[in-house]
This record gives structure tokens, sequence and C-alpha cells, in this order.
């Protein structure tokens, strides 16, 4: 008998027996680790030893990794996929953080990055209203409304009619790999400067060194964003007991908003792709029951006279309440009683104001109003609060009255404030509070007396003095990571330090530069300085200067 490899390779290569029951139903081959080795999962180490399920897991030791499976698999975009696994912390160091997703690829296996397909948020789709020629220095369009002023990433523009290798051209508008970030350095500064565009004429920050392309091209101003789909797992801090994470993506994002639950347009291979050890050095991560499939409940056929599928109580079985067809139907007329937990794919709509203590309550009624704001207002029973200071910082006055609860969140970019402060009395115990960073929030309930704040999310202060601002430098060579360490003398190693990146302006740059690097990051506090960890979003970098905000509690 001829003993076959773990895994062919090629499409015509004999399969051995514990290959096939490493795929059963999964589209992974060997996530189960039945092959005995680290088979489609080569830049981990296979581990016998630690096993949440199957036949062993992959151990990943290098520090904030970024790991892929091995095999391109194949995927119907219209269709959900469920990507799980189990994952576990064999060595936990505390604050390490891993990210679990996946990575679209088009037909000819390229990895699809966000300048391909996703558009600058409120633009215009166009097209040139002149031809386009090399040396050229100005690009003209025939409608420039909404486009990015210049300056940064985002100041580039993709051009459609790209043909695959297998002859296929995509539909404008969808996805291409043709773009302006090709060329001289528009990928790191952009193709036109800050105010770059006038009317609808563009002026290039260098001659136009691409193809030429003649009036009439299909144009569209691109953006920068995540090129992964964090579906399974973002930002999370494994723990040393192994624990499932699982999540879906299915359907085709057809106007390039970045959406994590969509495939980008051009889909039609993914690959697991796995982020490991972030943030803290010295975490070992495990991985185990690795699976893609797309057997879920959104692809259930429904059914028909001829084909066995999913039936509709109501439409499907037919009768009337009085005399059903199917005596075990729910009908839409009659009173009927029903027994048994019952699961709605859409909720039923209920009176807007319950009177008993056994009616069912609307959405809206629990929820309260949900308002935008943009000066001081007064706050109700249930309002969610959405402040917007970006002209200007202001106040939320919130009742006192026990059991009323309000929600206020900070929705602007900006550096200016939102103070809240009771009807009366104190909020726990201070004047008033403050949210400072982008989508901080907080839920204030009334006690009779005072307001007491239940929930915290995002930079929050009790006042506008406990808030500090920093300038950090990255230098000019762009990194995805960077630490720094900040001076502070009233900090020490029992401070507990949050820090959020600022809307203000650094140095030499201007506010809406931001943009630029977006980054998530965290702080570690010592006596009189603090370190804080900066991590890049997938498609921005760090370079130059940036302004943080921080409380030290």
């Amino acid at each position: 008998m001829k003993l076959l490899g773990a895994g062919p390779t090629a499409l015509v290569d004999a399969a051995s027996v514990g290959y096939v029951q490493s795929r059963l139903l999964n589209l992974v081959t060997n996530g189960s680790g039945l092959l005995g080795t680290n088979a489609n999962f080569s830049t981990f180490t296979f581990d016998a030893t630690n096993v949440a399920v199957g036949g062993g897991s992959f151990k990943c030791t290098a520090f904030s990794a970024t790991l892929y499976t091995d095999e391109l698999i194949p995927v119907d975009p219209a269709r959900t996929y469920l990507m799980s696994l189990w994952a576990a912390s064999t060595t936990h160091a505390v604050g390490a953080h891993a990210y679990f997703g996946m990575a679209p690829y088009d037909i000819d296996g390229n990895l699809i990055n966000p300048q391909f397909y996703l558009k600058y948020a409120g633009s215009t789709d166009t097209t040139l209203a002149a031809p386009l020629n090399p040396g050229d220095t100005t690009v003209t369009l025939t409608s420039a409304a909404g486009w990015h002023p210049g300056g940064s990433y985002p100041a580039n523009f993709a051009w459609y009619g790209y043909t695959n290798a297998k002859g296929y051209t995509y539909p404008d508008y969808t996805y291409t790999r043709l773009t302006s970030t090709a060329y001289s350095d528009f990928f790191a500064n952009g193709a036109w400067a800050a105010g770059g565009i006038t009317g609808n004429v563009i002026t290039l920050r260098a001659p136009w060194a691409g193809p030429a392309l003649p009036s009439g091209t299909k144009i569209r101003n691109l953006t920068s964003g995540g090129t992964y789909k964090y579906v399974g797992a973002g930002n999370v801090d494994i723990p040393a007991a192994w624990t499932q994470y699982s999540g879906s993506v299915g359907g085709l994002d057809t106007t390039g908003s970045g959406t994590s639950g969509l495939f980008p347009y051009g889909t039609a291979y993914v690959k697991l792709v796995f982020l490991m050890n972030r943030d803290v050095a010295g975490n070992v991560t495990n991985l185990s029951g690795v699976s893609l499939t797309d057997l879920t409940t959104a692809n259930l056929e429904p059914a028909s006279a001829t084909v066995s599928g999913v039936v509709r109580l109501t439409a499907d079985l037919g009768g009337t309440a009085t005399a059903p067809t199917t005596p075990t139907a729910v009908h839409l007329a009659g009173t009927e009683t029903i027994t048994g937990a019952k699961t709605f794919s859409t909720g039923p709509t209920v009176p807007t104001s319950p009177g008993a203590g056994t009616d069912a309550a609307s959405k809206s009624y629990v929820d309260g109003t949900v308002r935008t704001v943009t000066t001081t207002t007064t706050a109700n029973n249930r309002d969610i609060i959405l402040a917007d200071a970006i002209s200007g910082g202001f106040t939320v006055t919130v009742p006192i009255t026990v059991g009323v609860s309000v929600t206020v969140k900070k929705i602007d970019s900006s550096v200016n404030v939102v103070t809240v402060v009771g009807a009366s009395g104190t909020i726990d115990g201070d004047a008033n509070a403050t949210l400072v960073g982008q989508d901080a929030s907080a839920v204030f309930v009334g006690d009779g007396t005072n307001v007491q704040v239940q929930a915290i999310n995002g930079m929050y202060a009790t006042a506008i003095a406990d808030v500090k601002s920093a300038e950090v430098d990255f230098g000019t060579l762009a990194t995805r990571n960077d630490v720094v360490t900040i001076s502070d003398v009233t900090v020490n190693t029992a401070s507990q330090v949050t820090v959020q990146q600022s809307g203000a302006a650094a140095t030499g740059r201007q506010a809406d530069e931001n943009e630029l690097e977006f980054y998530v990051c965290n702080a570690r506090a010592q006596n009189g300085s603090f370190v804080v960890n900066f991590m890049a979003l997938d498609g921005c970098r760090l370079q130059g200067k940036s302004m943080i905000n921080y409380v030290v509690g």
C-alpha cells in the first residue's frame, strides 16, 4: 500500500483518508488538526497537547504576528459564511489582544485592498470631462461634488474598466485595481494637495505618470479602510481557558461602504487571517477547531410545491383560524393559544404606550428618544442624546427623578467637551461630568437627590481640568506600531491612565490630516510617566506628529 502525503497540492492529486476527514463539511483544510501536522497552517506550530476539539491545535508564539491559512478558499459572495474557532492563551500576558477574520482575494488570487473598492464618503461617482494624458498637471471631472479636499491619502482616485486575467471586465464603480495610488508619491501623500480642487478641476501634486485616459472614463474618489473582515473577534484579550469565537460574512458590498459583514466586490476567494499576541509581548495563543462553512440559516432555501425547504407559518400552511388546513399552524386572524418558545425574524408590533404591568412594550418606548443636539439642552427620561460639539462645547442637564435614565454620547472628533450636570445636586459626588473624546458616553440615573453614573465608555472626566493633552512624534518613517513614553509627575504605578487620539492638530499639521493615522492606543503607568502603545488601523500608518488626550485616575 502506498502512503499518501498529509495533503494533496494539485487538483489531480490523490487525497488521504486523513485529509478527507480533516475537511468533512469544513472549508478549511486541517482546521480540525486531524492531519497531525501544521498543513494549511504553515506559519503556526502544530501542538498535539493543548487541544479544544479535533486532533491538535495551532500555536503562535510571535509578538504582534499577522498569520494566514495557506489555501485560498473559493466562496460565493452572494451566500453567507460562518467562521468559527476555539482560542486559548496557553501563556497569558494580560493586555495582549487578537483579531480573527477573513482576507478577501479576487479570481486571480490578488488581495483586495480597500482602495480597489471603497468610496470616499459623500463623494460623487463621476467621469473625466477631458482626457488625462501623461505629463498633465490637472484632472478635469464632470463633477467634483463631495470629493476629498486634498493633502492626504483619500485625495486619490480610481478608474474603471479593469479586466481580470480570465478576460472578465468588472462593472463600473464596483471593483478595479486601476488607481492613482500606484504613481509618484500619491499613495503616501495624496494626488492633490489641500485646496487642490477648484470647481471640477483637480491640480495634481506631480505631473500625471499613469496611462492616457480618454474623456468619459468612469472615475471615483477612493479612500482607505480595513482590508480584513474581523468577524471572528476584534481586539479581544484571549483568556487562558479555551473560548469559542465566531462571526459571519455574506453578500456583496456594492456601494463601496466597507461594511464589515459584506464581501468586497470582486471577492472570489478568502483566507482566514489571525492578528495574534498584539500590544503586550510574551503571550502565546493556540487555535483549535478552525472552520468556515456556508451551512447557516441565512442560506436555507424557501419551500415550494415541489421542493422541500423553509416554511412560512402564516403564508404557506393555508386554512383559516376557525378551520385551518394544518391545525398546528398560526393564522393571521382569530384568537389562538400558542405554547412553547417562539422566535420571530421580525419583531411584532405592539402598542406604543403599554398600560398594564404585563403589557408588551415597543422598542421606542424602552429605548426612549434618540436625538442629535448641538447646543445646551435639557434631557428627558430614556433620552439618548447624541452630542455634536464640533462647533463648540455645551451643557446637557439631566433630571434627578428616581429611576430616570439618560444616555449621553459625544459623536464628534473635536477637542470641545460636552458637560453634563444634574437639575440639582451632584453627579457621582462631583459638580459635573465631561465627555471628552469622540464616542465617549455615559448613562446617568437619578436617585431623587443627585445623579449617579451607571456606565461609562471612552474618555470621561469629572472636570474639564482633568483632561490633559500631549503631542507625540512617530518620526519620518511610516510604521504600524510604536511605543512612546510621556512624562507626567502626577502619574505613579498605581495610576490608571486612559488615553485616546485627539481631534486637535499637532505641530505643523492641520486637524483634518488626522485621518491619515487612525490608531488604537493604551497606556501603562509608571512613576513620573506612562508608556503608550500605538497600533495603526489597517490602511493607515504612524508618521509625523499627532495629539492625544489623557486622563489620570
